[in-house]
């Protein structure tokens, strides 16, 4: 597993908005969600709800520890 996937997955729950987390980032927000659907692929499940107007973190990763930090 990439490193940079489980930064990209960080950041974005840290923000819960995948803009602000590829301004964060420096990449482009496609780039984000490219690397968060490889990391979903990767670990067989959804990490986020996609629901408006923010991104709800769900999957393994929500019990991993405090605010996704």
């Amino acid at each position: 597993m990439d490193i940079e996937l489980l930064k990209t997955f960080l950041e974005v729950s840290r923000t819960r908005h995948f803009g602000k987390a590829a301004d964060n980032l420096f990449l482009t927000q496609s780039a984000v969600s490219a690397r968060v659907k490889l990391l979903e692929d990767t670990v067989g499940v959804p990490l986020f709800q996609r629901a408006r107007p923010s991104w709800l973190v769900i999957g393994a990763f929500k019990y991993g520890s405090k605010d996704g930090e």
